[in-house]
């Protein structure tokens, strides 16, 4: 009998081990999710871009804010999980770790779907915000507009950019000087200039996090699975 449990034993010792670590990376990257989603909500380059005055005009704002509500309460969540998770493998309670693994799996496969929902939908939030751009600059141009002027001078100076596709978009030099920050009258157009800003962003912030989470929460459920087998089997 002794012979029988002793590896058991060793063997729920290693899960749980590495169950806490794992545990660990899970709390430390619930606080990173939470900063970073704090940053891109109140003071990185998307709050800048939501707090053009009219820009709601030019893109739907509720598909740049939800990304990093999404992104706090992920934070969070991931958080008490993670809390859960080392009460469940440091007393080896068997109920705690099947459920901490069903929400790990949860979690997983949620973000999986959002990461793919991202993808096929970005290309059409892309192509509403160009399109709106240029229908804003043809509109200053066919019967001048002073506050979609002031939309375009605000996006000018956030992002260094004039114009749709080129400052050369504007009819004239005048509208161009109206509608433009001085420094950047030869500029970019701010259709490609913005959307690259945020997607330089996007990757450093949401999708290179996403994926070490994805990484830390594939190799939770492994490890999980088997210490929940080994609690079995010594249980039997």
């Amino acid at each position: 009998m002794g012979s029988k449990t002793a590896p058991l034993g060793c063997c729920i010792a290693f899960f749980k081990n590495i169950l806490n670590i794992i545990n660990v990376l899970f709390l430390l990257l619930g606080i990173v999710v939470i900063i970073t989603a704090s940053i891109l909500r109140w003071s990185s380059v998307l709050n800048k871009f939501t707090n053009i005055k009219g820009i709601d005009t030019l893109i739907t704002l509720g598909s740049v804010n939800n990304i990093s509500v999404a992104m706090l309460v992920l934070g969070g969540f991931i958080v008490l999980l993670s809390i859960f998770g080392l009460i469940g493998a440091q007393k080896q309670i068997s109920f705690f770790l099947k459920v901490y693994l069903g929400l790990v799996i949860v979690i997983f496969l949620a973000m999986l779907i959002s990461i793919l929902v991202l993808i096929f939908t970005s290309s059409k939030i892309e192509n509403e915000y160009k399109k709106s751009v240029n229908t804003t600059v043809y509109d200053i141009n066919a019967n001048f507009d002073a506050d979609k002027c002031k939309i375009m001078k605000a996006l000018s100076e956030t992002f260094e950019c004039c114009g749709s596709y080129s400052p050369i978009d504007f009819k004239n030099e005048t509208v161009r000087a109206e509608c433009c920050d001085a420094k950047f009258l030869q500029g970019k157009g701010c259709g490609p200039q913005v959307v690259d800003n945020i997607k330089k962003n996007a990757i450093n912030l949401l999708v290179i996090p996403s994926t070490i989470i994805m990484g830390i929460e594939l190799f939770a459920i492994i490890t999980t699975s088997c210490l929940v087998g080994r609690i079995g089997r010594r249980g039997n």
